[in-house]
């Protein structure tokens, strides 16, 4: 089971995501760093956790349009970069980026699956809230592009950074049961090691971790 780091950066510092409640979010405090820098913090995060690879949110982005003007680049990783992508042009203009991988989330995704590029060329999230998924199209899952997506995220974003556990393993397993060839990150709510087996046990091959890397209720070495 990797670990994949999380940060979630709003206006330019790095916040602490508590349940998506985003206009609630405060800078980071943390176990690891004394900085609200993204470098700073995601250092922080890879040397905690030996990791190779970041997720990075944009918040501004997310809450905005879709335009980001962070660079992930700056990481010492590579980087699953979420900036709340909603048109074909915004993805294609994240393509260019060396160790980049956008992120396109159900929550912001603006286009049927019917008008996606094939194959796909970003990890698609699946963005749920208390177990029920938000799109404005019909459920993503129950179309053939899902057979061509090669890397999906299972996030429930009221369990962010709330140390209640993913709730997702079901969906998970069922995914991971219909289409065992695909990548399956999880994230929400992880807190501890028992969190990452019952995620691995249900299909998942990495988790996004934020919270309890910050407050010290995982501890990998």
């Amino acid at each position: 089971m990797r670990i994949i780091p999380v940060l979630d950066v709003l206006g330019g510092v790095v916040v602490r995501a508590v349940a998506g409640r985003r206009s609630e979010y405060r800078p980071l405090v943390s176990r690891l760093t004394t900085s609200t820098r993204p470098e700073a913090v995601a250092q922080a995060l890879l040397s905690a956790t030996g990791a190779k690879e970041l997720y990075v949110a944009d918040l501004d982005a997310i809450l905005g349009d879709g335009t980001t003007i962070l660079d992930p680049t700056v990481f010492s990783a590579k980087v699953l970069f979420d900036v709340g992508l909603r048109t074909l042009d915004q993805l294609e203009s994240m393509l260019t980026q060396l160790n980049v991988t956008p992120v396109v989330g159900t929550e912001t995704w603006m286009l049927a699956p019917a008008e996606w590029p094939k194959p796909f060329p970003a990890t698609l999230s699946f963005d749920y809230y208390d177990g029920r998924l938000r799109t404005g199209w019909a459920d993503p899952s129950e179309s053939p592009i899902l057979g061509l997506v090669d890397s999906i995220i299972v996030l429930d974003i009221a369990r962010v950074g709330t140390g209640r556990g993913p709730g997702t393993e079901d969906t998970i397993r069922a995914f991971h049961r219909d289409y065992p060839r695909l990548e399956i990150i999880a994230g929400g709510g992880v807190k501890t090691r028992e969190d990452l087996r019952r995620l691995g046990e249900a299909g998942a091959d990495a988790a996004l971790v934020a919270s309890a890397l910050h407050d010290g209720s995982l501890r990998l070495y």
